[in-house]
């Protein structure tokens, strides 16, 4: 898998956690226009971000390991998943209609 991917990657979350972050700090400070655009920008980057996945990411990945393989991968991501805590997922997913209504 190319490194180059992988490190794109790993930028676009840490630009998605300082996203959020600064989202955060102008909702506290009431700065309601400036959260909205970066809620904006946040969407499109991580739609972006999503596509790169799916489109590069995951058809590399596909092309690199067996079936058995990318079962285990599958099963480790479920288990990050309920360690992190699946409620706090499927309450952020049922908020994204309502998200994107509002842009």
């Amino acid at each position: 898998m190319p490194l180059g991917l992988l490190d794109e990657m790993e930028e676009h979350h840490q630009l998605f956690r300082d996203q959020v972050s600064n989202i955060e700090s102008a909702l506290d400070q009431q700065k309601y226009e400036l959260a909205q655009a970066e809620l904006n920008r946040y969407f499109n980057d991580l739609l972006d971000h999503i596509a790169v996945e799916n489109d590069e990411l995951f058809v590399i990945a596909e092309s690199l390991f067996n079936h058995q393989d990318l079962e285990k991968i599958y099963f480790r991501c479920k288990d990050l998943d309920l360690e992190l805590g699946e409620g706090l997922k499927q309450e952020l997913e049922a908020c994204l209609p309502r998200l994107k209504a509002l842009l």
